[in-house]
């Protein structure tokens, strides 16, 4: 498989994360502050039945937009 150049690039499968680990994983935080902003509506998150999932495209956009002071258009 090429290397990803771009988030962009992404498929469906390369850009979902499933569950609150998952997404703390690919964050760098602990799993507990995942959940508790997820449970707070802070992250752009989505449940499928009981399973949080999230987008790495989109959880990176919400960062870079928080962190630029700029709204990202999601929960917040």
């Amino acid at each position: 498989m090429p290397p990803i150049t771009n988030a962009n690039d992404l498929n469906i499968a390369e850009d979902r994360l499933n569950g609150a680990e998952a997404i703390a994983a690919f964050r760098g935080e602990p799993v507990f502050r995942m959940r508790y902003l997820i449970r707070k509506g802070l992250l752009p998150v989505a449940r499928e039945g009981q399973r949080i999932v999230g987008s790495k495209r989109v959880l990176r956009d919400h960062y870079v937009a928080g962190v630029s002071g700029k709204s990202s258009g999601g929960a917040a």
